[in-house]
């Protein structure tokens, strides 16, 4: 009965698509909401959340990101360090579905919905102000620009978690990282998604990267 549930309110989205199509786009698998819906959408995982006192994991599933899939098993070491009760600051680079307005921020929503006395920042390289709810908050924001990180980097607060899941691009990671770690606080996670670009051309890596590099 849990797993199905999840599974229904995981496919939300689509539900809202197929009843409500003119507050609905759907551009190839992304689904982009109108603000009305997008706060239906986040009351509806909110009491679900606290009904079923959901895990990390699960909370990544129905929310629509992609951390669930690839690394629900990687990212429960979060819940290890920090509870939910916790008052911590976090920081996700990189929210989705690039520059389609109302879709994205699935793993942020998770994140807000889990910590709930924490404060969720999220910046990306387009305007994501629709998920501005509860305890997020959103930045437009460059990775390719260190002078535009730090000027965020000195508008936030210190930080307990960082995830860089941006563009993928080496030299942006190498960005985010050099300015980002400096405002970890002691005891603090820094996670960087997609490392594998390292060995990548196109994501300005080296395919013959060895350890004297």
């Amino acid at each position: 009965m849990r797993k199905k549930l999840l599974f229904y309110i995981a496919n939300i989205d689509y539900y809202f698509h197929k009843f409500f199509p003119k507050k609905v786009k759907k551009v190839r698998n992304y689904y982009s909401l109108d603000r009305t819906l997008f706060k239906v959408k986040f009351a509806i995982l909110k009491i679900v959340s606290n009904i079923l006192n959901l895990s990390l994991s699960e909370l990544f599933y129905i929310c629509g990101s992609d951390k669930h899939k690839h690394y629900k098993n990687i990212y429960d070491f979060l819940t290890t360090n920090f509870k939910r009760e916790d008052k911590i600051n976090i920081l996700e680079v990189g929210i989705g579905s690039h520059n389609l307005s109302g879709s994205g921020g699935g793993s942020l929503i998770a994140l807000s919905l889990y910590y709930k006395k924490a404060k969720i920042y999220g910046i990306d390289l387009f305007d994501k102000s629709f998920l501005n709810i509860g305890n997020i908050q959103t930045i437009v924001g460059d990775q390719s620009s260190k002078k535009n990180l730090v000027s965020i980097c000195n508008q936030i607060p210190n930080l307990d978690i960082v995830i860089d899941d941006g563009s993928h691009f080496v030299d942006h990671q190498f960005n985010t990282f050099n300015i980002f770690y400096k405002n970890l606080r002691n005891g603090g996670i820094y996670v960087i998604e997609d490392i594998v670009g390292s060995y990548r051309v196109r994501n300005n890596g080296d395919p013959d990267l060895g350890i004297d590099k």
